[in-house]
């Protein structure tokens, strides 16, 4: 839409458009100003005969990816007589078209495009374009490269919420940056709430306040980990900091207290199966209890099912429900 507007001042038109068409799957996105021609039922058509467009065949024709007019190619007559005229554009009072490409493949094209009710685009106009358009070009690689780091990095977070253990980013004045839902959660069973969502609780800024600095080197605290006894476990917390760096980053796991997992064996199962049913009553999948004792996802489902069958149920939440009974008893 920036890029419609912008380009309203340099060659006016009744209607700007940024086009992404694959040509190969009869698709087409449209961001138009005016925005009403988003949802337009012609405009959406137009994706089914885009391969029969004059300037869509001229540029997988030739390559011609420079500012070119409907009316370089076709007649009035003749545009009068074909199919995205007669089906598209004179419902939408289109009469001629200037475009250029800002990305094209055989298959797939990226286009601005410029619909007026006339026949009246100069040479000037044109020129204009020609000039704006690898300064345009280079915009949209920018915006392809950031759009593929945000996708990168989003795929990132999401696998970082997934881990079996909390990540807490902590910035150089000891506020938190980043938190994975796991931490947050951890936190919140653990710990003394914090003043504010940004803020460690006080245990561990305190614990990280005793991190010492020499020569720009940061030195962990001489225990280098921090356990916090919980009713049902403990909470180790783990600092990482590169030499120098002015983030630190907190690794929060919990792990059961030995009483607490291995008295689930009066229930009459192995001390594994205690520990792989204590996680589930912790709401884990298979593949996080796998990832925490170190073993593999099948093998965790090989457990659950002996489980169930030592304790007649059939399901993980009648198990966990079994087991509740005795952590809570």
């Amino acid at each position: 839409m920036h890029l419609a507007r912008f380009l309203s001042a340099v060659v006016p038109a009744d209607a700007i458009a940024y086009n992404e068409v694959n040509i190969a799957k009869g698709q087409m996105k449209v961001v138009s100003n005016p925005s009403e021609l988003n949802d337009s039922p012609h405009i959406k058509h137009l994706a089914a005969i885009m391969d029969q467009h004059p300037l869509v065949q001229h540029q997988q024709k030739t390559g011609d990816v420079s500012a070119r007019k409907i009316s370089d190619l076709l007649s009035r007559a003749g545009f009068h007589e074909s199919a995205v005229y007669r089906e598209v554009y004179r419902h939408i009072g289109c009469e001629d078209q200037m475009a250029f490409t800002l990305h094209a493949t055989p298959e797939a094209i990226a286009a601005m495009a410029m619909n007026r009710s006339r026949r009246s685009f100069t040479e000037e106009e044109r020129a204009s374009l020609n000039l704006l358009q690898p300064h345009l070009i280079q915009i949209y690689r920018n915006a392809e490269l950031l759009t593929a780091l945000q996708e990168k990095l989003a795929g990132v977070e999401r696998m970082m919420h997934k881990l079996p253990v909390g990540l807490l980013l902590i910035n150089a004045r000891g506020r938190i940056k980043f938190a994975t839902e796991h931490a947050r959660r951890l936190m919140e069973r653990f710990l003394q709430p914090a003043a504010s969502s940004d803020c460690l609780p006080p245990v561990l800024s305190e614990w990280l306040s005793k991190t010492r600095v020499w020569n720009g080197h940061s030195l962990p605290n001489p225990t280098g980990h921090l356990c916090l006894e919980g009713p049902a476990g403990k909470l180790l917390v783990r600092s990482v900091r590169e030499a120098g760096d002015d983030e630190t980053m907190l690794v929060l796991e919990e792990r059961p207290s030995e009483r607490t997992a291995q008295s689930l064996r009066v229930l009459g199962l192995t001390a594994r199966e205690s520990e792989v049913l204590f996680w589930v009553t912790r709401g884990k999948t298979n593949h996080e209890v796998a990832l925490i004792l170190g073993s593999a996802t099948r093998t965790v489902q090989k457990h659950l099912e002996r489980i169930f069958s030592k304790l007649g149920v059939e399901s993980r939440t009648a198990a966990a429900g079994r087991a509740l009974e005795v952590l809570n008893g």
